[in-house]
């Protein structure tokens, strides 16, 4: 979850960190036996998203994990020690959070999450509907890597620096070979003079 984003990463690598960025909108700390969260050095604290939990007192605490906050046997926090350790504040907050060893998540309710969380979507390239013109492709006389590159070539999918400019995977769409225009299709397989000798 800490991995961080490089010019150099693939589109496979942008599209993990960016769904990552979806997770931490509705991702919550699940408690559990509470050893693997760190009080003091974790951010954990619902409503606190940016910022570690502060404590009342001025004492430097080292790693101490959450465990230490909640009665193992009843699975309750320790009220006065909650208390004791953070503002008045925060320590509502933390008692407001489930001890429980397992947690309310379905499929469901993360579908229902992803369906209320509402970003742009890039468009789709447009597809040609002219069905006779798929079964004039679908019946040449040609080999079948032919039809499919006719194929990808309408339905944009041919890996072209156009279609990466527009992923913002590259900045520059020029192509390489003639450095004249961008690379998109036509350019690439029909109207660039080097690429056409």
């Amino acid at each position: 979850m800490e991995a961080k984003h490089t010019k150099s990463g693939s589109y496979a690598r942008k599209s993990i960190l960016k769904g990552r960025e979806v997770l931490k909108l509705g991702v919550k700390w699940r408690v559990g036996d509470g050893t693997s969260i760190e009080i003091w050095n974790d951010i954990w604290l619902p409503g606190k998203e940016n910022v570690k939990v502060s404590n009342s007192t001025d004492e430097a605490h080292g790693e101490e994990t959450f465990d230490l906050l909640i009665d193992q046997g009843s699975r309750q926090w320790k009220g006065n020690l909650v208390d004791s350790l953070f503002t008045p504040l925060d320590a509502a907050a933390i008692k407001n959070i489930s001890c429980e060893l397992t947690m309310g998540y379905t499929s469901k309710t993360g579908y229902h999450f992803l369906r209320e969380y509402h970003e742009p979507l890039t468009d789709s390239p447009p597809c040609p509907r002219d069905k006779s013109l798929w079964k004039q492709v679908w019946t040449l006389n040609t080999p079948n890597k032919i039809k499919n590159l006719i194929w990808r070539a309408f339905r944009n999918g041919i890996p072209k620096k156009s279609n990466l400019a527009s992923r913002t995977i590259i900045s520059d769409p020029t192509y390489d070979r003639c450095g004249s225009a961008p690379k998109d299709i036509i350019h690439a397989l029909w109207a660039c003079p080097r690429g056409v000798k």
